[in-house]
């Protein structure tokens, strides 16, 4: 004491600042350390359920990845709902209020957008038609899945932070919740009437010449609105659409580049003579994953993959016999429609039978008070009313356009879905013909299948309901009420896409085009342009020209692989122009020498794609019509310019006849040379203003970064510091390691969308070998130490490896459910 007194009086200062601040901080946080542990599951511990006929062990590896070994199939999926609440359960309870529209209870106002969305939706309504459907095995898996989760919900004393700082608890699941939420996945692969309604905004502000030549079709558009003034129903359903597009950015629901890289290659090129797959999805950087690791081992199942969060089986991975990967077949299963109503006698629309009553419904949504809500006066509950049309629900009743009537058919809405079923199937399957049953069962969202099994043999097939109609009804709203626009059943399975042991023994998916132009029917018009397809066929053949066959290492740098071959054709451009400011003539030569790799050291990515976007602008913008209330129609039209292909841009470009280039607000004419010179020009003091003048510091590393964001304390400042996680990372939208990214004025290049996962997969002498990664991590637990501990791990290409030693061996982390009725 006394020396704490001698101390004292020479420094007092410092012991105050000590003892009032320095301590209680030091407590808080060990405090804070120690509760926030207790919400980790624990690590060996058994218990009695009678919900299992038989025990089940559940091992995990050092990575957290979760081995369930059981004896019958139902038990193992009471065991992986079991695991999906341990590590995801916010997750979870995020993806089920989601779902069901159901966020505004919890999260507030701020996401009643989303509720109203997916109410008017009616996903619910689509799950419960779609239980119907379903054969007694694929509702047991479901029933089992969801006591699995509840099990573990009503074990949990310590809630994850998320659940203490909202102040609420989970919600029991139910099996319909899992459907639910596979309507909502799929909802974000589908999302393409978005891409309908800007290439309609566009083609209302040009003229039809113009319009054509944009969207590169021949047939003209027709007009549904005049160029003298805006009307104002398409004026209320654009600001609309663009408040639908902000919530399902806001909530990762769409975006550009969704889709994925799978190829497979048979055993005569690879290097230890077995057919391979690789797959690595691409969806929204988010923490955390979608994606969950395990393996079932059952007397009737050995599976091992990614399982999707919210459902019970392996959605890519493997068993005894085969593989499979899957990527976004970008197929057009969405359209809208104009509908034609009347009041006379009660509301009714227009079919192309006569007129018809809507069918209403009436959605409930609770909505909590603003932080903090318990100072707060309760909020009333919204009611909304839907009204259904035979074609699907009016969504433009959200946005009060009712001068323009607009609804929406999706195959994820139609009745008879049987894609649970298609995928619990999968998990059974031994050979081709066994896959090919279990796909035809699928629905949405439509899909690209890639196979290898363990007879060497390699396949692929397009699988989901692709809607018979005319082209032109897929690219634009069109009218309901005109029986020539209307679905005439879906494409026959076996006339879809396949393949199986082609002569080439490789095969490639890359969201590209899949049928030639003489294909009898149409699938899509938004296509991914053809550039990473091409770019992985290259680098197969490159390692088969100089080895003679190619091996998994060459696999792994492939998926790693940041050159994009798209911009080729556009940087070139640049080869004669000549500027008076050296900085700018040094941005020019950079991206004139640039090698096309969108690595982190490269100033010309950085330079190139800043570049192109404000060509896009300069060379396009000018063209559009303006309108009295414009600042919607504007915002659509920017982002379909953005959404443009590289490709399309060169041919806009190259073609004289439309004077693209001649900027439309002057009275010069301006030649394409002068357009790109501007652009260079706007890109240049853009880039100054984010990274200086110094055109040797604009590395892309410094422009471009990922963040990987968690729903929804990403947002939350402060918090977002906690959860979020964020990474340099090379990558471009047309490179094999895809970034889609979008510009912010005071951040730069974010990246949005990515690889979520990587898999490779064989099958050898001593059976099935499966190398996988996952973008962050296993557990959404964010004091876990495995919450993002493969981040790394994924930035670099290395791979981990299921261990069957696990299974049912409880060498690491083990619990141990044992079958009974009273708790030990």
């Amino acid at each position: 004491m006394n020396a704490i007194k001698v101390v004292y009086k020479k420094h007092p200062i410092l012991i105050l600042f000590i003892a009032f601040i320095v301590l209680p901080l030091v407590c808080t946080l060990t405090i804070f350390w120690s509760l926030a542990l207790e919400t980790l599951p624990g690590d060996d511990y058994a218990f009695l359920s009678p919900k299992v006929k038989a025990d089940v062990s559940i091992s995990r590896d050092r990575h957290g990845v979760a081995y369930i070994d059981a004896i019958w199939d139902e038990d193992a999926f009471f065991g992986v709902g079991y695991v999906h609440a341990q590590d995801r359960l916010w997750q979870l309870e995020l993806i089920r209020r989601m779902s069901r529209g159901e966020l505004s209870e919890v999260l507030g106002k701020s996401t009643l957008g989303l509720d109203l969305f997916v109410r008017t939706l009616g996903l619910s309504q689509a799950a419960d038609s779609a239980w119907q459907s379903l054969n007694e095995d694929s509702k047991k898996a479901l029933i089992k899945y969801t006591e699995g989760i509840n099990a573990w919900q009503e074990q949990v004393t310590h809630l994850p932070i998320e659940f203490r700082l909202l102040g609420m608890k989970p919600t029991p699941w139910q099996p319909k919740d899992a459907l639910c939420w596979m309507k909502m996945f799929g909802l974000g692969l589908a999302g393409n009437f978005q891409k309908d309604i800007r290439r309609f905004a566009v083609t209302q502000s040009l003229d039809i010449a113009k319009a054509n030549n944009l969207l590169d079709i021949e047939s003209p558009i027709k007009r549904l609105v005049t160029h003298s003034s805006m009307d104002f129903g398409l004026t209320e359903l654009l600001i609309g659409m663009q408040e639908l597009n902000s919530i399902s950015e806001k909530w990762q629901l769409s975006g550009k580049n969704l889709g994925s890289n799978a190829w497979v290659i048979g055993p005569e090129l690879t290097a230890d003579a077995h057919a391979v797959l690789a797959n690595d999805p691409h969806l929204s950087t988010q923490i955390p994953s979608q994606w969950y690791a395990l393996q079932i081992h059952t007397r009737r199942l050995n599976v091992q993959g990614m399982s999707l969060v919210g459902l019970p089986f392996v959605m890519l991975g493997s068993n005894t016999n085969i593989a499979w990967g899957a990527t976004n077949m970008m197929a057009d299963t969405m359209d809208l429609y104009f509908e034609r109503t009347s009041y006379d006698a009660g509301e009714k629309y227009l079919s192309s039978e006569g007129w018809k009553p809507f069918h209403e419904r009436e959605e409930i949504i609770s909505v909590r008070a603003d932080f903090p809500h318990f100072l707060r006066t309760p909020l009333k509950p919204v009611k909304l009313k839907v009204r259904e049309t035979e074609r699907g629900p009016l969504i433009s009743d959200l946005f009060h356009a009712f001068s323009m009537p607009v609804s929406l058919s999706w195959t994820g809405l139609q009745k008879g879905d049987t894609s649970f079923e298609a995928f619990l199937a999968l998990q059974y399957a031994e050979n081709w013909k066994q896959f090919s049953n279990a796909m035809k069962l699928h629905v949405s969202p439509a899909m690209n299948m890639l196979y290898i099994d363990s007879n060497q043999n390699i396949g692929y097939r397009a699988i989901g309901a692709v809607p018979l109609r005319r082209a032109e009804v897929g690219m634009f709203p069109t009218e309901g009420w005109l029986a020539t626009n209307a679905w005439n059943g879906y494409i026959p399975f076996d006339e879809m896409p396949s393949a199986y042991n082609p002569e080439s023994s490789i095969i490639v998916s890359a969201n590209n085009k899949i049928v030639d132009d003489d294909f009898p029917y149409y699938i899509s018009n938004d296509w991914a342009p053809r550039f990473r397809a091409q770019r992985i066929e290259t680098l197969i053949n490159n390692s088969l020209d100089t080895k003679g066959k190619i091996d998994r290492s060459d696999i792994k740098q492939l998926q790693l692989d940041t050159r994009d071959e798209s911009a080729r054709a556009l940087k070139g451009l640049l080869e004669h122009v000549t500027f008076a400011d050296d900085d700018m003539q040094k941005m020019a030569d950079y991206i004139v020498a640039w090698d096309q790799v969108a690595d982190i050291e490269s100033v010309g990515a950085t330079a190139y794609y800043t570049w192109v976007r404000h060509l896009k602008s300069r060379l396009l913008i000018d063209d559009f019509k303006s309108y009295w209330n414009e600042r919607e129609l504007r915002q659509q039209q920017r982002e379909f310019l953005q959404e443009l292909e590289t490709a399309e841009l060169v041919r806009l470009m190259e073609d004289e006849s439309l004077d693209w280039c001649d900027d439309q607000s002057t009275v010069t004419v301006e030649a394409c040379a002068e357009t790109v010179e501007s652009a260079l020009r706007d890109a240049y003091v853009e880039l100054k203003g984010l990274l200086g003048g110094d055109v040797e510091n604009w590395a892309w590393g410094n422009a471009h970064t990922v963040e990987f964001e968690h729903m929804p304390f990403s947002s939350v400042k402060g918090l977002d510091l906690l959860f979020s996680r964020k990474a340099v990372r090379g990558g471009a939208p047309d490179a094999v390691n895809v970034s889609g990214f979008k510009f912010f004025t005071d951040q730069g290049y974010r990246q949005k969308v990515g690889a979520t996962f990587r898999q490779i997969v064989s099958f050898g002498n001593n059976g099935g070998e499966q190398e996988y990664v996952i973008a962050t991590g296993q557990s959404g637990n964010v004091f876990s130490e495995h919450y993002d501990d493969m981040l790394s791990s994924m930035a670099k290409g290395q791979f981990y490896v299921f261990h069957n030693k696990y299974v049912g061996a409880c060498e690491l982390r083990c619990v141990r459910i044992l079958a009974g009725n009273n708790n030990l």
